[in-house]
Order: C-alpha cells, then structure tokens, then sequence
C-alpha cells in the first residue's frame, strides 16, 4: 500500500446558512465514500462557534486523491468552498505510518498494560 493522504476542509458559514451547508456537504461525502481509494470520511461541526464546517477524507494514495480532484463531485466541493464568508482552508497530509493504542502502551510501558 502507498502513502495514505488524509484531506481537510475548513469552511466558515453564516448561522442561516449552515443546515443548507452541512446537508450539501453530507451529500458529497457521501458520493466520495464510494469513491475508489476512499477509505472513510467525516463532517464536524466545530465548537464553540458553530460556524465551521470541517470535512476529513482519508485516501488509500496520492494516485486516488489525484483521480477524485479532478472528478466532477470535487468541484462541486469547489463551488461550495467559493460560497464561503471566509476563505476556506485545505490542506493534505501524507502518512506514512500509523499508530494506535500501541503506542500508548509502548509510551507508557506496564503502567497501561496492567489496568487494561
């Protein structure tokens, strides 16, 4: 397997816009899912405000990402990004490894294996 890329969306919306926002940006992760390479998504409200959109995509590689940035649902993802009040933000993150608990419990030597 190649390096996974995880992709983040930041988009500022106005309160009486963000029911009208979140469901369009449900609607396109939802396409995204069955996306060849997509290996998961979320949509998050951001607190406190309540008035950022954070979408996360992890893609199996760069070659997947690449494929769906040029597809006809990324710009749509495009056009919504365009109808934010602030700019958005987005950014991609190679990874080349991934950890979970292991790692707590290596860090953290017996002290963690003794109470699991």
């Amino acid at each position: 397997m190649g390096t996974m890329i995880i992709e983040q969306m930041s988009v500022s919306v106005l309160l009486s816009d963000r029911e009208r926002f979140t469901h369009a940006f449900a609607q396109l992760l939802n396409a995204t899912e069955v996306s060849p390479g997509c290996l998961g998504r979320t949509l998050s409200l951001l607190l406190p405000d309540e008035k950022t959109l954070k979408v996360e995509v992890h893609w199996e590689s760069r070659e997947h990402l690449l494929k769906h940035l040029k597809s006809e649902t990324y710009k749509k993802f495009l056009l919504l990004m365009e109808l934010s009040p602030a700019p958005p933000v987005l950014r991609f993150y190679s990874v080349e490894e991934m950890q979970g608990l292991d790692l707590v419990e290596l860090a953290r030597g017996s002290e963690i294996s003794g109470t699991l």
